[in-house]
């Protein structure tokens, strides 16, 4: 008969496999489960990785872009300038090589201290000047000297003082050295 109907699949319930069979009928549908799980992860990571693989493909170009539109930028930039620089040179040279050349030492020497003689003062100028004080202090050791005074070292008699200082003026050493009274005698009690 003819019913427009078409059947196609017919399932039956609390149907078990014979007692025999049912640890291998057990094995068929665990393997049939796993076929499944195994099907879907592996459409699951070709997504994940196609997504990764889209994003990295779109920021190496979007990098790429971004990089060459600095360069244009910047080579254009370089271009305007070197046109303006030379239409000032060509105006008036001796203004601008005047102005390039301290542009160009205020590039090479910015920022380091600077001591400039002229002629017209250097009989005027002291004989000794300590160009390490001008240019970079850090260089001259500044810290307070130890108080000293003329006071005999304990321990030693007056005469004994007396010929050290003696013997230092006839060596002709200049001025008579301080005696420095923060150090103690090697035995405080003889």
């Amino acid at each position: 008969q003819k019913t427009g109907l078409h059947v196609l699949e017919i399932y039956f319930r609390d149907i078990h496999p014979p007692v025999e069979v049912a640890p291998f009928f057990q094995e068929v549908v665990s393997a049939m489960e796993q076929k499944e799980a195994d099907i879907y992860a592996g459409e699951e990571y070709q997504r994940d990785q196609t997504a990764r693989a889209r994003g990295s493909a779109t920021s190496v170009l979007v990098n790429a872009q971004a990089s060459a539109q600095n360069r244009l930028l910047r080579a254009n930039g370089e271009a305007h300038r070197f046109s303006n620089q030379s239409a000032a040179r060509a105006k008036n040279p001796s203004l601008y090589d005047l102005r390039e050349g301290f542009r160009v030492f205020d590039l090479t020497l910015g920022g380091t201290k600077k001591a400039i003689f002229d002629d017209a003062i250097r009989g005027n100028m002291p004989t000794h000047l300590d160009l390490r004080k001008v240019l970079n202090p850090d260089l001259v050791d500044n810290a307070m000297p130890a108080p000293q005074s003329l006071v005999p070292a304990p321990g030693k008699t007056k005469d004994a003082f007396d010929l050290d200082i003696e013997g230092f003026l006839k060596m002709d050493r200049g001025e008579v050295p301080a005696v420095d009274v923060t150090r103690e005698s090697p035995n405080p009690t003889k």
